[in-house]
């Protein structure tokens, strides 16, 4: 039995799971990850790749193994703290 959260199929669900995702991309990007820079032919667009979330799939994107090792430490500093 779990002693935290909301069961699954309660209205409140899709909105927690929301702020949770949310809050925690805001989280990765205050911290020292930069992400990863996609180049489109047009040397005036690109985009920037931090962290990709779908329900519970995560995956961070760094440009060092330096980055990667200080975004999987604030990852896991957020999951404890959040539980």
């Amino acid at each position: 039995m779990c002693g935290r959260g909301v069961r699954q199929g309660v209205n409140l669900s899709p909105i927690l799971f929301y702020l949770y995702l949310n809050v925690l991309e805001r989280y990765l990007q205050s911290g020292n990850g930069s992400g990863v820079k996609l180049v489109d032919y047009d040397p005036g667009i690109f985009l920037q790749i931090l962290v990709l979330l779908y329900t519970d799939d995560t995956e961070l994107f760094a440009i060092s193994e330096a980055e990667l090792i200080s975004l999987l430490g604030s990852f896991y500093h957020y999951c404890n703290t959040w539980k």
